[in-house]
């Protein structure tokens, strides 16, 4: 099937007038195995275009795989499609609408996810669960959480059954506006109806208690992902380690980090200054300098937060040494300094000045100065 050329179906059509292969199959075959794969709504509507002038007679099924073959930037002509099958003798079938609908999902197009649900009941062609889902996901993605939920709570009015996909999306919905509790909720009842969280479900709950503040509970639900042998992705990592970050929990952190590179998950700057500040918190200075250290090896860009938390960790145990070094570590990398990482630094030289020697700190806090003007200036 693979071989198939675009070219060739078409002599094929044309040749083969009437022919009683399927409109469907043709417009599927394309498609997918087209040479235009990448932007497959050229490819199938010209084919569409070729078996109407060949005497190949359209039928929903062939219309509902047209619109499944626009992509998210033709979420118009997907409509287009979809009101042509609307217009003619033919009656949208609930395949054809969620074509249309996951095309506008996939453009951000939230009102017309909805409208399209709405227009659905005039064709009697009810909504299932893949068309709310679509939707759900719609409004998540716009930070529309109470329509979002909203929807779900009408799916068992529709005598539907939620899966997996909707509870993520209507947890990914709480996420972005920090409801929590709700997300718990949703949670406890997923695991209720004997439904297996995945690592997406297992994300945005995580996300949303560490967002709320709840690290506790966002640390017991990644215990909770591991022990279900679900493999943790970088987004759930990176949750679980802001949440260490938040409770100055370094030893966890640190765990997590090892966690990462055991699971051979590409550790960014988010994980590791996350855990850099949660070290700071937990006056473990030296574990801060090892995570600043290792970036180099884990081909990871530090930033100027990983940097401001080194210092502050260096900074509170009295390490001036330090922390003058990763104060020129911040040129050396090209990074600006911010007006915490001076003040951070000069404290730690302020509060070794008789090691350093008045004339150094005078220098240091003259160099400090002129750093302060040009933050303030910028």
């Amino acid at each position: 099937m693979g071989g198939v050329q675009h070219t060739q179906i078409q002599d094929y059509v044309i040749l083969c007038p009437g022919c009683p292969v399927p409109y469907a199959v043709y417009l599927f075959v394309v498609s997918h195995f087209g040479p235009l794969q990448g932007n497959r709504w050229p490819s199938a509507l010209s084919l569409s275009q070729v078996m109407q002038l060949s005497g190949v007679e359209a039928t929903v099924i062939s219309f509902s795989v047209l619109v499944s073959a626009s992509s998210t930037s033709s979420w118009r002509k997907a409509f287009s499609c979809l009101f042509e099958v609307i217009q003619s003798t033919m009656r949208p079938n609930v395949i054809t609408f969620n074509a249309a609908i996951s095309s506008c999902e996939k453009a951000l197009k939230w009102p017309s996810v909805l409208g399209a649900l709405e227009f659905m009941s005039g064709f009697e062609a009810l909504p299932d669960v893949i068309s709310l889902n679509a939707a759900m996901s719609a409004c998540e993605k716009a930070g529309q959480d109470l329509m979002a939920l909203h929807l779900f709570r009408s799916i068992p009015t529709r005598l539907l059954k939620p899966n997996v996909i909707s509870f993520s999306a209507v947890m990914s919905a709480c996420e972005k506006t920090r409801q929590w509790q709700q997300a718990l909720i949703l949670f406890q009842d997923m695991l209720a109806a004997k439904i297996q969280p995945d690592i997406i479900s297992y994300g945005a709950i995580i996300s949303c208690c560490e967002k709320g503040g709840k690290w506790q509970y966002a640390l017991s639900l990644f215990d909770h992902m591991l022990q279900s042998a679900i493999r943790p992705s970088i987004i759930s990592l990176s949750a679980a380690t802001s949440a260490c970050e938040n409770s100055g929990c370094w030893r966890e952190a640190l765990q997590l980090f090892q966690i990462a590179l055991e699971s051979h998950l590409r550790v960014d700057v988010i994980i590791l200054s996350a855990a850099i500040s949660s070290c700071e918190k937990g006056c473990e200075w030296q574990q801060a300098l090892v995570l600043v250290e290792s970036m180099s090896s884990l081909e990871v860009q530090p930033n100027v937060i990983s940097f401001n938390a080194a210092l502050g960790a260096c900074e509170r145990a009295g390490q001036w040494q330090k922390a003058l070094r990763l104060f020129e570590d911040i040129a050396a990398f090209a990074l600006e300094p911010t007006i915490l990482s001076l003040e951070t630094a000069t404290r730690a030289v302020e509060q070794s000045s008789a090691l350093c020697g008045r004339a150094a700190l005078a220098q240091w806090l003259d160099e400090s100065e002129r750093h302060f003007v040009q933050l303030l200036a910028a």
